[in-house]
């Protein structure tokens, strides 16, 4: 369970101004699993085991909490605003996390590889037999972040790198790609 209330580090005047107001709204849990032969089966799993939570599977690259706890909140903020590109929030949440309005690209960028490590983030807390039966590891953390995978992914500079953190330039990323 994230709460990113006190997540900014003062570097980057955004996080401070949005992350504290979106933290009060809701809350997300990202878990760490074996690879997953079948996502969809492992969706309705989890859309059965938990009514009305919000869930993607993705690759474990992915799997930064503030990523997908922001790029969640820009999805659920375009349904408020009726800017959605997708059909569904989950769909939505991918498209931000990938920064792609097309749907198809946005799955295929998210999708975990075969044999592959992935992270699984809901908005509700799975039970201990839903993680058995999910094969979840344990719950990741703002440290497990990829810092390879998502500087490769996002396009993200040496340079930049080194003055800004990588969560607020991917977060700025989603958010530039969100005004388009």
């Amino acid at each position: 369970m994230q709460n990113f209330s006190c997540a900014a580090n003062g570097r980057n005047a955004f996080n401070e101004n949005i992350l504290p107001y979106v933290a009060n709204r809701f809350m997300i849990y990202v878990y760490s699993a074996k690879p997953v032969q079948n996502v969809q089966a492992a969706l309705e799993c989890i859309r059965k085991s938990c009514p009305g939570a919000l869930s993607v599977i993705v690759r474990r690259g992915f799997g930064c909490s503030k990523l997908l706890y922001y790029s969640l909140f820009l999805s659920l903020k375009s349904f408020q605003i009726a800017a959605n590109k997708a059909r569904t929030p989950e769909l939505e949440w991918l498209c931000r996390l990938a920064c792609d309005s097309n749907v198809k690209s946005a799955l295929e960028a998210t999708a975990p590889r075969k044999d592959e490590l992935v992270a699984i983030a809901s908005t509700k807390p799975f039970s201990p037999a839903l993680k058995k039966e999910l094969g979840i590891t344990r719950e990741m953390s703002c440290k497990d972040c990829d810092s390879k995978f998502l500087s490769t992914y996002y396009c993200l500079s040496r340079e930049s790198l080194k003055a800004y953190p990588l969560c607020g330039l991917a977060m700025e990323k989603m958010a530039i790609e969100a005004t388009r």
